[in-house]
């Protein structure tokens, strides 16, 4: 991928851009991107969603010397270094990139949007269910490692031990690696309370958000953290005016910012507790958590919001 967008094959046909903007990870994509813009005589802006190879090292995929991280750093240094602009992702990330000799006034943070397919229209009743038969708490994305799913079902057990917690349940939909040792898990620890569903077509995952009464999202913690994160799916929750559960650490924690919900710390303790604390909580309150969030989303991280703001980096690179 890296050689054909160096190459620029598939822009001969098209004007000469104003500038280029890559976006990593992966590194080499955005070097590739790069290394296009060079060619063509214009400015190059770097978007970065993940710190790589960082990332990879604090989250122990691979060692501090592995060759590929080496490898990594070199690609890192360059586009740093080559990049006239650098957006970030990341609310906290500004001193990691100064240490690494961008200049601060080159550096913005523009977070993700969220999805006009799940987020679609305003929800009419931005709020939980009036319902209390059964409270539905939901995971929607990739079960994999590093979403500490392992933990939240730890949790949802400790909540099914708790006195008149038998309406609660966690509906789990997507797919991933770790996805058979979930439902391992689920079995032999007798845990009633959690039930896993296909992933489905983020087309067709609207109708299912909307079934949730709450949301839940779980980091692992990782000193990568420190510098925040932007994940698509906690925006992708919280556009559905529904209150959200985040437990982990972040510099910047949306739904404490927004008080759309409970945050707690990445235990499965403190996880059961924040989950019984909401389903408890009455509806009035969920639903005014609910408005919370579609409201912050609305303001802070809607495409157009974000486009404003990135156009002036865009315009201010091309001046140069």
């Amino acid at each position: 991928f890296m050689w054909r967008v160096w190459r620029g094959d598939r822009l001969r046909s098209l004007p000469r851009p104003d500038v280029v903007l890559g976006s990593s990870p992966p590194l080499f994509g955005a070097y590739g991107a790069m290394r296009l813009a060079r060619s063509l005589g214009v400015p190059f802006v770097l978007e970065v969603r993940d710190l790589w190879p960082d990332s990879l090292v604090d989250l122990n995929v691979a060692g501090r010397m592995h060759p590929l991280v080496l490898l990594m750093r070199v690609f890192e240094r360059r586009l740093y270094n080559g990049a006239r602009k650098l957006v970030t992702l990341l609310p906290a990330s500004k001193p990691f990139f100064v240490e690494r000799g961008v200049r601060a006034d080159d550096i913005v943070w523009i977070p993700n949007a969220f999805s006009a397919i799940t987020g679609g229209d305003r929800p009419v009743d931005a709020a939980a269910t009036d319902s209390r038969d059964v409270f539905t708490l939901m995971y929607a994305g990739v079960h994999g490692y590093y979403s500490c799913l392992d933990m939240l079902v730890e949790a949802m057990g400790i909540v099914q031990e708790r006195p008149g917690t038998e309406n609660i349940r966690l509906r789990m939909i997507g797919e991933g690696p770790i996805k058979p040792e979930l439902m391992k898990q689920v079995e032999q620890g007798g845990v009633a309370n959690v039930f896993f569903e296909d992933a489905v077509p983020k087309h067709e995952l609207v109708d299912k958000l909307r079934q949730a009464d709450a949301f839940v999202l779980v980091k692992r913690p990782a000193r990568i953290y420190r510098w925040g994160f932007s994940p698509n799916k906690i925006f992708d929750y919280m556009a559905q005016g529904k209150p959200v559960i985040f437990a982990g650490e972040m510099s910047h924690d949306y739904v404490k910012l927004a008080e759309a919900g409970i945050s707690t710390d990445a235990s499965a303790a403190s996880l059961a507790e924040a989950i019984v604390r909401l389903a408890s909580t009455d509806v009035d309150g969920r639903r005014r958590m609910g408005r919370n969030a579609r409201d912050y989303v609305e303001k802070n991280h809607d495409m157009g919001v974000l486009v404003d703001r990135l156009q002036p980096v865009l315009e201010s690179a091309i001046r140069g």
